[in-house]
């Protein structure tokens, strides 16, 4: 018996397939999943499509709504083809809810309400009205403060109805909604259904393999072997195959081959056929005028609402970040933390390294004539005595130890007692006026030599050397400069300083070039390998994440995800190495020619190239080891390759050429001479790191684009 008056033929169609076929190939054999459907929806109807698992129910409501291609035949929605923008589905005028939950675990029931809503163009005051509704139709009213995580299974195929119902669509596609619920949830979902049927003039299609629940719809379709063996109202399936059950019914039609050898059963099934022919000719016998389709509520989504869902989705990464907090230590922590370990533990600066300091016996003579010779007033002469040199010394670096004697000294260096000998003879104050006031060639060769502070170092440990020439330079020219104001100078002659050959080790000429920096090289390379590797994974996770294959019913597209996830990956972890950059600099107190903004923008391009190189392997091949195992084996290739541990001038002409095509060895250039030489955005090696750095983010980003097409339509 039907439970409720039968629809009127003149109802608006709202969904119309004819002949649709679709399958899959694989090896270059087709797999048919349709054959040849037909099924016609109209306002207002609820319309069951009934069937075992695996016979294809979730693949033709995926085509309905444009998730899927057609092989063959037609689809159309309100009168036009799918896929027509102006229809608006996939968009806002379909509510989707899928087999799965595919909710978002770690947002709140009503903040998952507001995700799907903004994905859907409502704004946030339509959301706070539908929401109180939809949450009291589903029972849900009481729990709309609790995470997802914590809803139980019946919970969450409520809040995934609401969801589907929250902005009003004209179209409702409902995939197994009562499955794994209780029969009084069954009961209340149905009840619901009927509701928004008749006071929206809602078209819904529900798939079920509940049979019996199909009485209260008003067309069911039940369907077998690629297609539908029935199409009709409950109650003439029911009158016709002379049961009032449902499921045995369905038995009767899909089971009749194997009641064969009775012909009084082949004639009740070709009844049964009957009936489906019969159907469709009540609804499809005459062609279907322009006026008989549902008029569409929306339009096409305009170029602001095409951004407003990128910025829902990276509103909603960034939730997901802060709520996990380890995704927060990976993308931001991590890299930051080993930027400053590798620039703390291999930049020039150490701590504490002691040296000896020798200072012989020193007379300041005051030549008057010289002075007055050369029309200069010392300010303070006695300023200039080699004892104040130790003020401008470094002493969180190096530690000076005074010393009796240089050959005392020179043993203690030996014994690695002491990294380094500063020696300063007895004629050093003598000559020292002359040897900054005339041309050193004027002075006599032995005096020019002991004019001269003279260095001595164990070189075994390259980096400490290294330190220790580049801090007594700095102290050397601070106290040179002091020397010139004390004498009342504006300009001197050569700095009477010598680094000698190592005691210990061998001198390396690389080593004589001051560096404030290990190399900007390392924090490229480590920029680029966490920009890897993070945006692999967290895309191949969206990926595999139900969530997002729902939000595609909203709209959303392949461009859309790819935006988002580049944006928020790009800019947490270039925004976090430049930071660290600055934070090196700060605390190293490096006195660089800084040009920032061009330096900042080149770390972040990279990053963001990074970021999608990433995205595209992770599209590719779908493997977390995948992904590890190329961002892991390649990240000390690339930075011997770029020029950080390894000059570039250094390697064989053909590893050059290769090296100078590589996405990081220009940009790495660029932002070191940003840094080192205060290089702008008028010089050109800065407009070439632009220029690489937008060709490769370009050129892998059409390319991710394509094979994610692929990987989220499939």
């Amino acid at each position: 018996m039907d439970t409720h008056k039968p629809r009127e033929k003149n109802e608006n169609v709202v969904l119309q397939i004819e002949n649709a076929s679709f399958f899959y190939q694989e090896s270059g054999i087709r797999s048919w999943v349709l054959q040849n459907v037909n099924l016609t929806t109209r306002a207002s109807e609820i319309c069951a499509i009934v069937g075992p698992s695996g016979c294809g129910k979730t693949t033709l409501i995926k085509l309905a709504i444009s998730l899927l291609p057609l092989s063959d035949g037609t689809v159309k929605l309100f009168g036009r083809d799918a896929g027509d923008p102006s229809v608006g589905i996939p968009g806002p005028n379909v509510g989707y809810m899928p087999q799965e939950d595919a909710l978002p675990s770690d947002l709140r029931v009503r903040d998952s309400l507001y995700f799907f809503g903004l994905l859907n163009n409502m704004s946030i005051g339509e959301i706070r009205k539908r929401m109180g509704e939809v949450l009291e139709q589903v029972d849900l009213i009481e729990n709309s403060g609790k995470f997802i995580f914590q809803l139980s299974g019946g919970m969450k195929r409520r809040l995934s109805l609401a969801i589907a119902l929250l902005h009003s669509p004209q179209l409702l596609i409902l995939d197994e909604p009562t499955v794994g619920c209780d029969p009084v949830l069954r009961s209340r979902i149905w009840k619901v259904l009927r509701q928004i049927s008749s006071e929206n003039r809602t078209s819904i299609v529900i798939t079920t393999h509940y049979i019996e629940e199909c009485r209260f719809a008003d067309t069911i379709n039940f369907m077998r072997d690629k297609t539908f063996a029935v199409q009709s109202r409950p109650n003439q399936i029911l009158s016709i195959a002379g049961t009032s059950n449902l499921d045995e019914a369905f038995l009767r039609i899909c089971f009749h081959r194997e009641q064969s050898q009775s012909s009084s059963t082949d004639d009740k099934y070709r009844k049964l056929l009957d009936v489906k022919t019969n159907h469709r000719h009540e609804h499809q016998g005459s062609p279907i005028a322009e006026h008989d389709y549902e008029p569409i509520k929306v339009s096409k989504l305009s170029a602001f609402s095409q951004l407003r869902i990128i910025f829902v989705l990276i509103l909603r990464y960034l939730h997901a970040f802060a709520f996990d907090f380890a995704a927060v230590q990976l993308v931001i922590f991590m890299p930051t933390m080993i930027s400053l370990l590798v620039h703390f533990c291999l930049t020039p600066r150490v701590l504490g390294v002691p040296v000896a300091i020798i200072i012989e016996n020193q007379t300041m003579y005051r030549d008057q004539a010289l002075f007055d010779w050369l029309a200069i007033k010392p300010k303070c002469f006695e300023c200039l005595h080699p004892r104040h040199f130790d003020e401008y010394i470094n002493h969180e670096v190096i530690q000076t130890i005074p010393y009796d004697n240089l050959d005392k000294a020179m043993n203690d260096l030996k014994a690695t007692k002491i990294a380094g000998v500063l020696y300063i003879g007895d004629q050093f104050s003598e000559h020292y006026i002359s040897r900054v006031t005339i041309h050193w060639t004027e002075l006599p060769e032995g005096a020019a030599r002991n004019t001269k502070m003279q260095f001595y170092a164990d070189a075994s440990k390259s980096y400490v050397f290294r330190a220790l020439e580049s801090y007594l330079l700095d102290a050397y020219r601070k106290y040179w400069e002091a020397s010139k104001i004390n004498l009342g100078m504006k300009n001197g002659s050569l700095f009477p300083f010598e680094f000698e050959d190592p005691v210990i080790g061998q001198k390396k000429e690389e080593l004589n070039i001051k560096s404030y920096f290990t190399d900007t090289g390392v924090f490229v390379c480590n920029g680029f390998c966490a920009g890897f590797l993070i945006g692999g994974l967290l895309m191949l996770s969206e990926l595999r994440d139900k969530t997002m294959k729902r939000c595609l019913s909203t709209g959303l597209k392949t461009y859309h995800l790819f935006a988002a996830q580049t944006i928020t990956n790009g800019m947490l972890i270039g925004t976090s190495l430049v930071g660290t950059m600055g934070m090196v600099i700060y605390l190293l107190e490096l006195p660089l020619q800084i040009s920032a903004i061009p330096a900042a923008m080149l770390v972040i391009l990279q990053v963001l190239t990074a970021v999608i190189l990433g995205q595209l392997v992770a599209a590719a091949l779908l493997s977390e080891i995948a992904i590890l195992i190329i961002g892991v084996s390649t990240s000390y290739p690339i930075l011997a390759l770029v020029g950080s541990a390894f000059a570039i001038e250094a390697q064989p002409y053909y590893i050059q050429t290769f090296s100078h095509f590589l996405p990081l060895t220009i940009p790495t250039m660029g932002i070191r001479s940003a840094l080192l030489r205060g290089f702008s955005f008028t010089k050109l090696l800065i407009i070439q790191s632009f220029a690489v750095s937008l060709f490769y983010l370009l050129l892998f980003s059409l390319i991710t684009l394509s094979i994610l097409h692929k990987r989220v339509h499939n």
